[in-house]
């Protein structure tokens, strides 16, 4: 069942991806990709299940897809319709999927995947802890799960919420016009994106810059919730980012079942 919150992130995100999916990924989002998986992509086998919760604008699709040694069978999902139109106009592949689906409520069997990741996607969920279930419970025994969720501190997250309480005053199209503002002054302060007019153009910069003031909901999760999350859960974490503060790959234990 489809709850308010995750209804107005759904008509956020179909609007978002309209205006903005774009088939030219800035090098700085494919070199995050790279960073993101490098833990995982020397191990990787031929024909692994792949689910991409969140898939947004595919710029991590784009990366696997482009990357020889991931022979895998990828699915996509996203709350977005257009995200996920735009990205089955883009694919050729038939091991290739893509499904408009809500993260806290995956409609796949259990233990169904061998690797789950969501990259900087599950903060931006009304709860992010039932995504992360609900990315236990699809992952297989000895599968791996990824989490990408940027700790934002300090002034810097002072900063990111009094912008996001002006943004919430605007329509649409003063949100832009604020994130148009803001795109100069992006590369100035501290992103795990690294993008900023120097690596991309201003149409992408202004993407990015909406990702964090315009959606209805984003909950900044302390690296120490996300690691209990896996401890909770009973996964071996086995790669821990600790400079990044906000990456983590765990392996699910063989006799895991998703805990409430």
């Amino acid at each position: 069942m489809e709850t308010k919150g995750n209804k107005q992130t759904s008509n956020y995100y179909n609007s978002h991806w309209r205006d903005f999916a774009d088939k030219q990924y800035p090098q700085s989002k494919l070199l995050q990709a790279s960073h993101f998986f490098s833990p995982i992509i020397e191990n990787v086998r031929n024909n692994q299940s792949v689910l991409d919760v969140g898939c947004g604008d595919g710029a991590l699709w784009f990366f696997l897809k482009e990357n020889k040694k991931l022979p895998i069978r990828y699915t996509g999902i996203d709350i977005s319709q257009s995200s996920i139109d735009f990205l089955q106009e883009q694919s050729l592949d038939k091991k290739e999927t893509f499904k408009k689906m809500d993260a806290s409520d995956l409609q796949f069997d259990a233990d169904y995947f061998d690797i789950v990741f969501a990259y900087g996607v599950i903060g931006y969920a009304e709860s992010p802890y039932e995504v992360f279930k609900e990315m236990v419970r699809v992952c297989k025994p000895g599968g791996q799960i990824g989490i990408f969720s940027p700790e934002v501190l300090g002034i810097s997250k002072v900063i990111l919420y009094s912008i996001r309480s002006i943004a919430k005053l605007l329509n649409e199209r003063g949100k832009k016009f604020l994130a148009d503002i803001l795109v100069p002054f992006f590369g100035l302060a501290p992103s795990e994106t690294g993008i900023n007019l120097k690596n991309a153009t201003w149409r992408q910069v202004r993407e990015v810059i909406l990702t964090d003031i315009a959606p209805p909901n984003l909950i900044i999760l302390p690296h120490e919730t996300l690691l209990d999350w896996f401890k909770t859960q009973n996964f071996i974490i086995f790669s821990d980012d600790i400079n990044r503060r906000s990456m983590i790959w765990g392996i699910k234990l063989e006799n895991n079942r998703s805990k409430k």
